[in-house]
C-alpha cells in the first residue's frame, strides 16, 4: 500500500511542477505585456491578476501586443481547468452512487485494507459479484486487489459520512463489514450504520472488525449493538483472534497423543505484536491434555519493554500456582522471553532458550511478524541456525499478506532457497484464513462453538441428562435436534459475546481431546470421502470409555486455564459480573457433581460428529 501511495504522490508532484512552470512563464509574458505600455511593476501585476480571472479590458487585443494577446488567451485556462476537474471528480464519485443507489450491493465494506480485501476475495471465489467498498485511499494495494475482482465497485470517500452511508441504502445489503483498520472508528462507523437501520424492515449482518481484546469486553454490551443483535446478526471480528485459533488447529503443538508421545513441549514464537500475543494465549488457553504435561514456550522478539507489559496483563503466566486468587491452578506454562535482532535467531539465543527451560530442545517454532519479507528473513535465519546445530523442529511460518497476496508468490519469492525450506509449512494470514463456503468471517470455525452452546442446552433440558443413563447417546441426539433452532437463534441474537468466545474454546478443544484419543479432525479436501464413518466413532466411543477418567481432568484443566486467561480469578461468592468463579480449583477438590457436569458432554462427543455440519466440512482420521 506505501508502495502505491509513493507513486501517486511523484506523479502528482510532477504534474504539479509541469503546470506551475508554465503559470510562471505565462504570468511574466503578462506582465511584460503591460510593461511595454509603460505601466509600473505594481500595474503590470495587478493587471495581469485580472487577466488571470478573465476581467481584461477588450482594448489590449486591439493594441497588437502579442505577449498580452497570449497572456489574455492562455492565463484563464488555468482556473478553468482546476474548476472542471473538481467537477469531474465530483460528477465521478456523483455516478458512483447513483450506481448504487439504483442497484444497491449485497456485500457493503466499509474500510478497504487487506482484511477487507481477503474477505472480498474470498466472495468472488464463489461467483459473488455484487459489492463495494468504500475507503480515502483507493489506490492502495489491498482496494485495487477488490477493485480488480468483477463487479466489484470501490468508492473513494469518508467512510464516517453520515450522508453517504445514507445513500448507501445499507437496509437493502445482506451484510455489511466494517473493516477499517482502526478500532475506534470502527465503533464510531457501526454506531451510525446501526442508526441508520434503526427503522429498517430487514436489518444486514453487521460484521466488525476489533482487534483489542479489551475495547471487545467493553463495547460487546453496549445497548446500541446488543439492541441491533435482538433483531439480526452482529459478529465482533478479531483477525489475531482467529488467526491464532485457525493455527493451533491445524498445525498444533503435539501431532500424536501425549501418551503416545509423553514429556514436555518446548515451543517457540518468533515475533511480537498483536497476532504473537494473541498466539501464545491460545496455546495457553488449549493445554490440557491427558497426561499433566508442562507446556514451555520461549517468545523471542526485540521488544523486551513490550514482553514486559503484556506480563502485567496476564500475571498468571508467571504465577506459582499457591496464589489463592487463582485457586491454585495457574496454567502449567513457563514463558521465557529472548531477545533478538532484526535479522532473526543465533546459534547463541537457541542455545540459551533451550537452557532456560531445562534443556528442552524445539519441538515447534511458530514465526508470526506483521511484516512478510521480516517473516521470511527470520525462517531462512532460523533453518540455517538449526542446520548448524544439527537440530530439527517443525518451522510454521505465517505470512501476514501485507506484501505477498497468495502462497504462490511466496513460494516463487523463495524457490531460489532450493530445499532448505522445504521442511518449513507456510501459512497465509488472508487467503488461508477464510473459506469459500463461509458467509461470514469464523462460521466454519463458530460450528463446534455452536454445537457446544447447543449441547449444553440439550443436557440441561429438564430433566438434565445423566451420565450414565441408558440410551445416553440416542437421548441426546434427538434433544440436539430439537433445540437446534432454538440454540441458533440464541447464540446468533441472545448470547453475549464472551459466553459466545468461551463456546468457542470449548469447540476448539474437541480437535485437541480427538487428537489425543488417537484422531485427528481436519478440514474436508475435495478428494476426500464424504461423512464419518461409523466405525470410526464406535472406536471413538470406546477410547472415550478407557480414558474417561484422564479426560474429565483434562476438561477442567481446560475450563480453568480459559478462565483465567479470560481475566476470571477464584471467589466463592461465583459473581459472574465480576468474572469470579467458585470452581476455579484442582480437579480433586471438585465435588462429584461438579465432575459429573462434564462427563456428560464428553461421552456425547461422537453425537456432534455425527452433525451434518461437521459431516460436510471435515473429516475424522486414525493418527
Amino acid at each position: 500500500m506505501a508502495q502505491a501511495e509513493h507513486v501517486l504522490t511523484v506523479n502528482t508532484l510532477r504534474i504539479m511542477l509541469y503546470a506551475c512552470v508554465a503559470f510562471t512563464v505565462l504570468f511574466g509574458i503578462g506582465v511584460y505585456g503591460f510593461l511595454l505600455f509603460g505601466s509600473s511593476w505594481l500595474q503590470a501585476i495587478y493587471g495581469t491578476v485580472k487577466l488571470v480571472l478573465v476581467d481584461a479590458p477588450d482594448a489590449i487585443l486591439q493594441r497588437g501586443n502579442w505577449a498580452l494577446v497570449v497572456a489574455a488567451f492562455t492565463l484563464p485556462l488555468f482556473p478553468a481547468a482546476a474548476i472542471l476537474s473538481l467537477l469531474g471528480a465530483a460528477a465521478g464519485v456523483q455516478w458512483q452512487l447513483l450506481r448504487v443507489v439504483a442497484k444497491p450491493r449485497r456485500h457493503v465494506f466499509l474500510g478497504a485494507g487487506k482484511m477487507a480485501a481477503s474477505v472480498a476475495q474470498t466472495l468472488g471465489a464463489r461467483g459473488e459479484k455484487s459489492l463495494i467498498a468504500i475507503d480515502q485511499n483507493i489506490e492502495g494495494q489491498h482496494a485495487l486487489s477488490i477493485a480488480a475482482q468483477a463487479g466489484a465497485l470501490v468508492l473513494q470517500h469518508d467512510v464516517n459520512n453520515s450522508l453517504l452511508l445514507r445513500k448507501l441504502r445499507l437496509q437493502r445489503a445482506d451484510t455489511i463489514y466494517v473493516f477499517t483498520g482502526d478500532d475506534q472508528q470502527n465503533l464510531v462507523i457501526a454506531r451510525k450504520v446501526i442508526h441508520q437501520l434503526k427503522n429498517a424492515r430487514n436489518s444486514p449482518r453487521l460484521v466488525i472488525n476489533i482487534e483489542s481484546a479489551n475495547v471487545l469486553s467493553l463495547v460487546t454490551e453496549e445497548e446500541s449493538f446488543r439492541a441491533y443483535q435482538r433483531r439480526a446478526e452482529l459478529l465482533w471480528f478479531s483477525g489475531p483472534h482467529q488467526k491464532a485459533r485457525e493455527i493451533t488447529k491445524r498445525f498444533p503443538i503435539r501431532q500424536v497423543s501425549s501418551q503416545q508421545q509423553p514429556g514436555p513441549v518446548h515451543v517457540g514464537i518468533v515475533g511480537q505484536g498483536a497476532d504473537a500475543e494473541a498466539l501464545l494465549l491460545q496455546l495457553a488457553k488449549q493445554n490440557s491434555v491427558l497426561r499433566d504435561e508442562r507446556l514451555h514456550i520461549t517468545l523471542l522478539g526485540s521488544d523486551p519493554q513490550r514482553f514486559a507489559a503484556f506480563m502485567l496483563n496476564y500475571p498468571m503466566l508467571s504465577t506459582a500456582n499457591s496464589d489463592p486468587e487463582y485457586g491454585g491452578v495457574a496454567p502449567n506454562i513457563q514463558l521465557n522471553f529472548m531477545q533478538i535482532g532484526d535479522a532473526g535467531v543465533t546459534p547463541q539465543v537457541v542455545r540459551a532458550s533451550i537452557k532456560a527451560q531445562q534443556n528442552e530442545p524445539f519441538q515447534v517454532v511458530y514465526i508470526i511478524e506483521p511484516n512478510d519479507y521480516q517473516a521470511i528473513t527470520e525462517t531462512v535465519r532460523l533453518c540455517q541456525v538449526m542446520t548448524a546445530m544439527n537440530m530439527t523442529a517443525r518451522v510454521v511460518t505465517c505470512i501476514a499478506g501485507n506484501e505477498f497476496e497468495s502462497l504462490a508468490q511466496v513460494h516463487k519469492a523463495v524457490a531460489h532457497f532450493g530445499a532448505a525450506l522445504d521442511k518449513v509449512t507456510w501459512f497465509h494470514a488472508l487467503a488461508d484464513l477464510f473459506d469459500r463456503h463461509e458467509h461470514y468471517p469464523g462460521e466454519l470455525s463458530d460450528i463446534f462453538g455452536l454445537l457446544v452452546h447447543s449441547a449444553y442446552r440439550a443436557i440441561y433440558t429438564e430433566p438434565p441428562l445423566q451420565a450414565h443413563q441408558a440410551n445416553l447417546q440416542t437421548e441426546f441426539e434427538q434433544r440436539l435436534h430439537r433445540v437446534a433452532a432454538a440454540a441458533k437463534h440464541e447464540w446468533l441474537t441472545q448470547l453475549p459475546e464472551a459466553f459466545k468466545a468461551s463456546s468457542r474454546q470449548s469447540g476448539d478443544h474437541i480437535f485437541v481431546k480427538l487428537r489425543e484419543l488417537g484422531f485427528q479432525l481436519r478440514l474436508r479436501k475435495p478428494n476426500d470421502e464424504a461423512g464419518i464413518e461409523a466405525g470410526l466413532l464406535g472406536e471413538l466411543n470406546t477410547a472415550i470409555s478407557e480414558h474417561i477418567d484422564a479426560l474429565l481432568r483434562l476438561e477442567h484443566t481446560r475450563f480453568t486455564n480459559e478462565r483465567l486467561l479470560d481475566g476470571w480469578l477464584f471467589h466463592v461468592s461465583n459473581d459472574k459480573s465480576l468474572k469470579l468463579n467458585k470452581t476455579l480449583i484442582p480437579f480433586a477438590d471438585l465435588s462429584p457433581h461438579e465432575v459429573l457436569k462434564d462427563e456428560v458432554i464428553i461421552r456425547v462427543m461422537p453425537v456432534l460428529l455425527r452433525h451434518p455440519h461437521v459431516q460436510q466440512y471435515y473429516v475424522l482420521k486414525k493418527i
